[in-house]
Order: C-alpha cells, then sequence, then structure tokens
C-alpha cells in the first residue's frame, strides 16, 4: 500500500513540475515580445541626415536609460540623450542626432541599456540614405535662332 501511495506522490510531483515549467515558458515568452523597441526615421536638411530614434515602451512600468549611443558603419559610437529620461510606462522617448553631408548609403546602428528588473540593450538598425543637396540658382544663355539677338536670362524666383 505504501509503495503505491509513493508513486501517486511522485506522479503528481512531476505533474506539478511540469505546469511550473509550462507556465514559465508562457511568461518568459510573453514577456519578451512587450519588451521596448528602437527604431529610427531619417530626413533630410541641406545634404545632411537629421536621425531620429525612438524607444517605445509597451509595458505599465517606466524605465531608467542608463546609456546609448549610435555608431555608422561600425565607426566610432556617437552619443545619443534621449529625452525624457526614464522612458516612461507606455509611452516614448527619442534622441535626435544630425549626420552632415551624407553621400552614400550607410548603415546606423544604435543601441540603448535600459534598467528595469536588470539592465537590458536593446538595438536597433537603420539604412541611411543619401541627402541631395538643393540647386543653387545659375544662370543660363539663350541662344535665339529667328535672327534675334542672344541675350542673358537670368531667372527670378518667388515665394
Amino acid at each position: 500500500m505504501r509503495e503505491g501511495c509513493s508513486r501517486r506522490v511522485a506522479g503528481v510531483a512531476v505533474a506539478i513540475a511540469s505546469l511550473l515549467v509550462i507556465g514559465l515558458s508562457a511568461t518568459v515568452a510573453g514577456a519578451g515580445e512587450q519588451l521596448p523597441s528602437l527604431t529610427g526615421e531619417q530626413t533630410c536638411d541641406d545634404g545632411d541626415a537629421n536621425i531620429t530614434w525612438t524607444l517605445t515602451n509597451f509595458l505599465d512600468g517606466s524605465f531608467d536609460i542608463e546609456s546609448s549611443s549610435m555608431s555608422i558603419d561600425d565607426g566610432p559610437d556617437l552619443d545619443l540623450t534621449f529625452s525624457p529620461n526614464p522612458l516612461p510606462a507606455l509611452g516614448t522617448s527619442t534622441a535626435e542626432i544630425v549626420v552632415e553631408d551624407v553621400t552614400e548609403t550607410a548603415t546606423a546602428t544604435a543601441a540603448a541599456v535600459i534598467l528595469g528588473q536588470g539592465p537590458i540593450e536593446i538595438e536597433g538598425e537603420l539604412e541611411i540614405e543619401p541627402c541631395e543637396q538643393p540647386l543653387e540658382p545659375t544662370s543660363t544663355t539663350v541662344t535665339a535662332t529667328s535672327g534675334a539677338e542672344s541675350t542673358d536670362v537670368r531667372p527670378t524666383f518667388t515665394g
């Protein structure tokens, strides 16, 4: 009788342990889906790339932003300053940086370390596209073909 009883206790213990493992796996996967994200966006201004990085928090708690940086094509790290800090619950924090004279496509990689129940490193990547220089007004010579004299025409810009 004791032998049957101990088998049942062992079976119940294995079943409980299995349920705990399944529960832990679901909790970890669920938490992983909701960690803050880091995304980038580029605009151009006079040949310079204006890059805005956004940390988005999907959780009810805030996170202190311990450090953040960006590099271009594995170059040196550039400091990023996110505001506001801490990253608010269910909110965003942004950092802006200007990269001068972008003439070819490059990859920008940003990283931020946030503090929750421990440090969490988040990375984001952005393809930076070349920013074309605005065209400067130029003068144009027009040659008349009807026998009239050629004249210089200088365009005027309005607006």
